[in-house]
């Protein structure tokens, strides 16, 4: 009995350290689902949204997993939006051609967006603690964010493919000639 209770305790344990580390984008912030947007904390499993794949070419990708906790967030300020995002959450830098953590972006640096590469103004920890949401999204393992292009979680191992989505390493060397219907720009 006492191993059963110590095992269920590991689980519990290991269960809350992951669903800490899940979430990344602020409650109330948008994610473009087909031709509108739905805020973050509307979205279910089963959900349609938008995501893009190696090529930036858009598509409709469905949620597997949503997670969520509270914590706070670090506040990314680019030229022309905010994005609140868990330090861990991973953004498309476009220098680089790779993702990253938002803790490791730089001012100055860019990012891409549904309206192309975006500079980064400034990054901070936010003045308040929210609820923060992941996604799980099928195939492309990507969503747009308050316009801004996001991964899978860090962590998650993925239940569509099985592989870990870190996309940590993957540098691409691509030119970001348009998202269809947005602004063109080069990465």
């Amino acid at each position: 009995m006492l191993i059963k209770i110590r095992y269920f305790v590991v689980l519990l344990a290991v269960w809350t350290s992951v669903s800490a580390h899940a979430c990344g984008v602020l409650e109330g912030t948008e994610i473009l689902t087909g031709d509108q947007s739905t805020y973050v904390d509307m979205i279910s499993p089963g959900c349609l949204i938008k995501s893009a794949n190696d090529d930036f070419a858009l598509s409709d990708n469905v949620v597997r997993r949503v997670f969520s906790t509270c914590d706070t967030p670090i506040d990314i300020i680019l030229e022309d939006r905010l994005l609140s995002v868990m330090d861990i959450q991973l953004l498309f830098e476009t220098e680089t051609k790779s993702w990253m953590t938002a803790a490791s972006l730089q001012e100055g640096r860019k990012i891409l967006t549904i309206d192309g590469p975006r500079k980064i103004v400034s990054i901070g920890k936010s003045g308040f603690a929210g609820r923060l949401y992941g996604l799980e999204v099928a195939d492309d393992h990507t969503f747009f964010a308050g316009g801004v292009l996001c991964h899978n979680p860090v962590w998650l191992k993925c239940l569509t493919c099985g592989k870990n989505c870190t996309g940590a390493s993957a540098k691409r060397e691509v030119s970001y000639e348009s998202i269809p219907g947005r602004t063109r720009g080069i990465v």
